[in-house]
């Protein structure tokens, strides 16, 4: 009598074969499931980090722009400027840049201290618009201390001056009423320096430097009455972190009767036309 089949050997290789086919499927289904998962999750964790990445830029935009204005800020330059100054430094020789300077251009717009706080942040906007005509897009235009500044790219020293008095003629015309579709901007005080590319590494120079220098061309203008401009040079460009440390009223004074201060620049349009017919 023949042996039943699924008594035989054939029937339990068979079996062994479609259980050990039953466990590979269930084991690759198990696979594919989980690469599902895992690739959904490392999918979640990008996207994650992705925006976690646009918050901290977004974090790092707002904590080096000025919330009023949305220009940029003090820390802004100061994290960016040194890497500017080393590729100039590496760049000097072969761009030219031996005869050029940096330009700091301080401005502040006059009388803020008098207007009421609406008045105060309608004027600081409407100064932050006149600069933003008049700044290349290549310079720095930043919210600094009372005003602004503006740090220009490379040009030659004689070029500062012409900074200088463009930005106080464009203030000049807004205030008359002749800025176009701008709003009327207050008259403004400005005070500008040079940093010198050249010799800034061999005397211990600073960007500080310059920008201390300005200050004391701007609280010079101011105290001429403002709404004027001037640019402040060091004579030897070695002496001007010396000149610095010891920067005050007097001492500006005193460093231009000396001539180790020189300065361009009508200081007080305004004050010195009034004095004329006294003249």
């Amino acid at each position: 009598m023949p042996q039943p089949f699924q008594e035989t050997w054939l029937f339990e290789l068979l079996l062994a074969v479609l259980l050990a086919t039953a466990v590979y499927a269930l084991f690759r289904h198990e696979q594919r499931r989980h690469a599902r998962q895992r690739q959904a999750l490392e999918e979640e964790v990008r996207s994650q980090l992705h925006e976690l990445h646009a918050a901290n830029a977004r974090l790092e935009q707002r904590s080096q722009s000025d919330p009023l204005t949305g220009l940029r800020n003090p820390r802004y330059l100061a994290n960016q400027l040194p890497a500017d100054l080393a590729w100039y430094e590496r760049d000097r020789p072969r761009a030219g840049h031996d005869a050029r300077v940096l330009g700091f251009v301080l401005v502040e717009p006059d009388g803020l201290a008098a207007l009421a706080p609406r008045e105060r942040t309608a004027a600081l906007l409407a100064a932050a618009q006149v600069i933003g005509t008049q700044a290349r897009a290549c310079d720095y235009v930043l919210r600094w201390e009372d005003g602004f500044m503006v740090v220009t790219r490379p040009l030659p020293e004689r070029g500062l001056a012409a900074v200088a008095a463009r930005l106080h003629e464009a203030f000049a015309l807004h205030a008359a009423g002749d800025g176009g579709a701008l709003p009327p901007a207050p008259a403004c005080s400005v005070g500008a320096a040079a940093y010198p590319l050249r010799s800034a590494r061999q005397f211990g120079i600073g960007w500080e430097h310059a920008v201390e220098l300005a200050g004391a061309a701007l609280r010079r203008v101011q105290r001429q009455g403002g709404d004027g401009w001037a640019v402040l040079h060091a004579a030897s460009p070695a002496e001007l972190p010396q000149i610095v440390d010891g920067l005050g009223a007097q001492a500006v004074e005193a460093l231009l009767r000396a001539g180790r201060l020189r300065q361009e620049g009508p200081v007080a349009p305004r004050a010195m036309a009034a004095e004329a017919p006294a003249r």
